[in-house]
């Protein structure tokens, strides 16, 4: 059974960012994501880092931080991870966010 891709006629380009959108009509914002740029941060990513990981997460609609480390193989190969990186986002998926709490 050979998987068939949709012909461009059968996809609905029309959706964008929308089909991302919660009930309110508002776009997932990887900025969002509770604790997320703190902990990368904390966990040795520069500023110039976290942007780019923020930038991929918004692009791909990941709302939380379980779905970008579920996903980390792809992040690692689009923003060019370190091995350093990845084990250090990897380490926040298991801990997750500090909170100070």
């Amino acid at each position: 059974d050979d998987v068939v891709a949709p012909v461009a006629e059968e996809v609905d380009w029309s959706l964008g960012p929308a089909a991302n959108a919660d009930a309110g009509g508002r776009v997932a914002d990887a900025k969002a994501i509770p604790g997320f740029a703190e902990a990368l941060r904390a966990a040795g990513f520069t500023k110039h880092r976290v942007a780019a990981v923020q930038a991929w997460a918004r692009e791909e609609g990941a709302v939380s931080l379980d779905e970008v480390v579920e996903n980390v193989e792809m992040l690692a190969e689009s923003v060019a991870l370190s091995p350093v990186e990845r084990a250090a986002l990897g380490q926040l998926g298991k801990h997750g966010p500090a909170t100070g709490v």
